[in-house]
Parts: C-alpha cells; sequence; structure tokens
C-alpha cells in the first residue's frame, strides 16, 4: 500500500493509519507527505502517522509532520499523549528522514525492532516534550540515529 505525497490535515484522531489485523499482513510505504494536526487541543490525543499490528510493516520516510500536541484535563482520570509517529507492535518498520515539528512526543515506539534513522526535530514553540524519541527498553534490537542538534534520548 502506498500512501505518498499527500496534504492532510483536519483530522480528529490518526492523519495516516496503516492497521493490520491478525491475520492479514500489510505492507506500507508512506513517504513524502504533510501531515498537519490542530496544534495544542483538549480535543483528542492526535497521532500524525500511525502504524498498528505485528503484521504492518514497510516504512514511514521523508515525511513532514506539525502541530501534533494534546493537553490534559487538570484532574484527569487518565493521562494520554499525542505522537507524530506511532509504531506500536509493528515487527519489521523503518522510520527515516522524517521531519518533525512542534510535536508533543516525536516518535514512539511500542514493542518493536524498529530502525529511526536522520529523524529531524524542530521546535519552533517550546511545547516540545525533551523526550522526542521514546524507545522501551525491551526494544535491544532497536537502533536510533537523529540529526545533531535534534531533541533526543532513549529510554
Amino acid at each position: 500500500l502506498n500512501i505518498l505525497n499527500n496534504e492532510i490535515s483536519g483530522f480528529q484522531k490518526n492523519g495516516i493509519s496503516l492497521n493490520a489485523n491478525d491475520t492479514t499482513p500489510i505492507i506500507g510505504n508512506i513517504s513524502g507527505n504533510t501531515v498537519t494536526g490542530a496544534g495544542p487541543t483538549t480535543v483528542t490525543a492526535q497521532n500524525g502517522i500511525q502504524v498498528w499490528g505485528k503484521l504492518a510493516t514497510g516504512v514511514v520516510s521523508n515525511n513532514t509532520i506539525s502541530g501534533i500536541y494534546y493537553i490534559n484535563s487538570e484532574g484527569a482520570s487518565q493521562y494520554w499523549t499525542a505522537t507524530s509517529i506511532l509504531n506500536y507492535l509493528s515487527e519489521d518498520l523503518e522510520i527515516s528522514g522524517n521531519t518533525i515539528i512542534d510535536g508533543q512526543y516525536g516518535i514512539y515506539s511500542f514493542g518493536t525492532n524498529t530502525d529511526i534513522l536522520n529523524a529531524r526535530f524542530l521546535p519552533s514553540r517550546k511545547i516540545i516534550s525533551s523526550l522526542s524519541i521514546l524507545l522501551p527498553s525491551t526494544s535491544s534490537n532497536s537502533s536510533l540515529c537523529a540529526q545533531p542538534g535534534t531533541t533526543s534520548s532513549r529510554s
């Protein structure tokens, strides 16, 4: 499935979703897109690009994602976060060459073996989280390479 060179804005939850079920694999090439979120909002915790499921594989490359930020309500019983690129359980995904502007979390990769290469984080406002790339400690085979001057860490 190719998702190439689109301009996406005005969405509710996810700008682009590549979701696999438990029995049918899906291979995606998500490249060259511009995804613009609502900016700081209390409406929903948006994701710019989401890849979900163990059978979802492919490449997320050379996209520009901006304005993905969620503001939790004071006293909320659960706290949520917005993520520019969310990889949830995809076992074979390359994330490379993406530019993330004004994102709460730049890249969140959960339970996966993901290569993250040449990510650019451009905090034009002070709403960028200090933790732009988050890889759970269980992702021992993941690699991380961010461009100089970016905000990135591994936990």
